[in-house]
């Protein structure tokens, strides 16, 4: 009798595994993602000791598409006027030859068949654009 006890036992044993037993259930598998937004650094400052030096900065990065390189020569403002018009191909015109800190300067540059006036201020030998306007356009 003894054998058929222990015999019951491991039948009983057996048909446990096989069914899952005392198992545990699975844990549902986590998946987490992290996103993290790169952003570019800001342009470096620069400074401009002559008014053609600024105007041409600007309009070069008007052309390229480029407002944060922009606003480094130009005020907000200045930026937002510029690039409220398609950046095509212009030619310098001039700026007053007399510039003067106190007040100012003005450039032009030709577009299609008008204008873009762009007026400078001058903040401790730095040349920034202060407004642009188009006339004829």
């Amino acid at each position: 009798m003894r054998n058929l006890g222990i015999a019951g036992v491991l039948v009983a044993a057996l048909l446990g595994a096989a069914c899952g037993g005392h198992s545990k259930p699975a844990l549902p598998t986590v998946v987490t993602t992290t996103s993290v937004a790169i952003t570019a650094p800001p342009p470096p400052q620069l400074k401009f000791s002559k008014p053609e030096e600024a105007v041409r900065h600007l309009i070069l990065q008007w052309q390229a598409g480029d407002r944060q390189a922009a606003g480094q020569a130009a005020t907000p403002e200045a930026v937002a006027a510029l690039f409220g018009k398609p950046a095509k191909q212009v030619q310098f015109r001039s700026c007053d030859s007399g510039a003067s800190a106190s007040l100012g300067s003005d450039c032009a540059y030709r577009y299609d068949v008008g204008l873009i006036k762009l007026h400078l201020t001058n903040t401790n030998g730095d040349w920034k654009v202060a407004t642009v306007t188009y006339e004829g356009v």
